[in-house]
């Protein structure tokens, strides 16, 4: 329900993607962590921050004097995102096998 929700209310703002959207990317991206995170059971969705920051982005680009096409910038903005989370975890595991490592020792 909150895809839903939140979905319609972006596509009166943005005219670019709806409820099928919405729905569609919900559902790859909790299949891809159940399968990569092994926690099938996991229950992944769309939150009201993510709408937020998606109409931010549409406020911003809209002013510009010669905006970029907005599918391709979020695109961009949260594949950078997602690189930087990837990025931090790896970094996140490393130091906390060590600090378990040296509790061991």
């Amino acid at each position: 329900m909150p895809g839903i929700a939140f979905s319609l209310d972006l596509i009166e703002t943005t005219n670019q993607y709806g409820v099928s959207e919405v729905l569609l990317s919900s559902f790859m991206a909790a299949f891809i962590f159940s399968v990569f995170g092994a926690q099938p059971l996991c229950i992944a969705g769309v939150t009201g921050p993510i709408t937020v920051l998606n109409k931010t982005i549409f406020d911003i680009i809209e002013r510009q004097p010669n905006p970029p096409d907005y599918l391709q910038f979020v695109g961009c903005v949260y594949l950078w995102g997602a690189i930087l989370h990837w990025i931090a975890a790896a970094l996140n595991c490393k130091y906390m096998c060590l600090d378990r490592l040296r509790a061991l020792i």
